[in-house]
């Protein structure tokens, strides 16, 4: 399919580009998702297939989260932003996810209806959904910060793109340990 292999082709470029902006702290770690990353079986399974496997809508895990996808609500105590660097991410992601739960539960509730899936399905689908998330995370930093025109200094840029990096490495971390706990056949072709 068309559609894979343009997906193929531009998650390898991005990662081999992430790669070379920082090949000191990607190189020796990156292989196993750059393999995955090569098998139509990878984007269809990390994209779709892990949420029909989870019981879950796949508009709700589908791997899309960033701010402009979300409707968002203006609270006085602030937000949890996408995209966020991994001491917060590991910090808080259990309690986002129950919090979201919880509120999906209490929105059904008031039209007298059930969730249709549990707290441990969604678990599961948003950890599957972490592998596809850190490639996009890998390949950001390369497409924002790769290009010859940068706002500001020189120095504000490289800090930018360093911390861009750094959470790249650490949601790879995480992104391995799920991999490495799948059974090969979900994912390679």
């Amino acid at each position: 399919m068309l559609k894979e292999a343009a997906m193929i082709s531009f998650t390898t470029s991005l990662l081999d580009k992430a790669v070379q902006m920082k090949p000191e702290m990607l190189e020796g770690k990156i292989k196993p998702l750059y393999e995955a990353c090569k098998n139509k079986k990878y984007h269809r399974y990390v994209l779709y297939e892990h949420c029909e496997e989870a019981g879950i809508p796949p508009v709700l895990v589908h791997g899309d989260m960033w701010s402009n996808n979300i409707m968002w609500k203006l609270d006085e105590n602030g937000i949890l932003v996408c995209c966020s660097d991994a001491e917060v991410r590991r910090e808080y992601e259990d309690e986002v996810l129950k919090y979201y739960y919880d509120t999906l539960t209490s929105l059904f509730k008031k039209d007298n209806k059930e969730v249709p899936f549990t707290f441990e399905q969604v678990e599961q689908a948003y950890t599957i959904s972490q592998i596809r998330q850190t490639g996009d995370t890998l390949w950001m930093a390369p497409l924002f910060c790769g290009g010859e025109k940068r706002p500001g200094s020189e120095a504000l840029w490289e800090a930018r793109k360093e911390k861009l990096l750094l959470r790249a490495s650490l949601a790879l971390d995480d992104a391995l340990k799920t991999l490495e706990a799948l059974p090969r056949e979900k994912y390679v072709d």
